[in-house]
């Protein structure tokens, strides 16, 4: 069963949504119907796009393509793959992308998961750990608004660079909602468009967090009408 059935048509009809919202979790063992991925992906920020359309699930050697992606997921990294980490990073501090020493502070999953499934929130089936929206900034302000209310003095979300996926372990220690402007290869991998953002909800606040978005994105429909009176009223 689903436990996320009207999740993604909520989501997509509060904040008007144009890419469907994905889940990820990680497990040990594999539900009976979800099938394995089946093919390589350059970054485990590909399996965002795949996601889309099926549910599936990944092992580490599928995320072998990018290995900061590997370590930012708390998968088991093969020694092929730890080797890959120092010359990637090698040459991220080579290019100026790095620092040097900034990898060792790398937000990661501290715990060990075998699998990771991935699919579309509308038909994921199992528990998620985070769930995956791609957003342009006034979508973003919307579910700002959400997560904090009408405190303005709290504080606003928590925004990330690169890597783009370390918004996921980050949101889940933190049980906050998370943004990542999107890195380089988010960017190439998932052929995100220039003005969309990432956000990632953490599991445990899902529920709570879509019915803030649909009472916000009701007042934000309310004041823009307001708003354009008040614009028409001064011509």
């Amino acid at each position: 069963m689903n436990p996320y059935a009207s999740h993604s048509s909520r989501l997509t009809s509060s904040l008007g949504l144009e890419v469907t919202p994905i889940a990820l979790a990680r497990v040990d063992e594999v539900p009976e119907g979800v099938a394995p991925l089946g093919e390589k992906a350059p970054a485990g920020c590909a399996f965002w796009t795949l996601a889309r359309t099926r549910v599936f699930f990944t092992e580490a050697d599928d995320h072998a393509g990018c290995p900061i992606g590997t370590l930012t997921m708390g998968l088991e990294p093969s020694d092929e793959v730890n080797a890959e980490v120092g010359v990637l990073v090698e040459q991220m501090e080579s290019l100026g992308y790095l620092s040097p020493g900034e990898a060792a502070s790398l937000p990661m999953i501290p715990t060990r998961a075998s699998y990771v499934i991935y699919g579309a929130l509308e038909q994921f089936p199992v528990t998620a750990d985070a769930l995956l929206l791609t957003v342009n900034p006034e979508q973003a302000m919307v579910l700002a608004e959400a997560v904090h209310g009408v405190d303005m003095g709290a504080p606003t979300l928590r925004v990330l660079g690169r890597p783009a996926c370390s918004a996921i372990p980050t949101a889940l220690a933190s049980s906050e909602v998370t943004m990542s402007l999107g890195c380089a290869g988010m960017r190439t991998f998932t052929a995100l468009e220039p003005g969309m953002l990432l956000a990632v909800i953490p599991g445990d606040e899902i529920d709570e967090t879509v019915d803030r978005i649909e009472k916000l994105s009701s007042s934000n429909a309310a004041m823009r009408a307001f708003y354009e009176e008040r614009l028409a009223a001064s011509k």
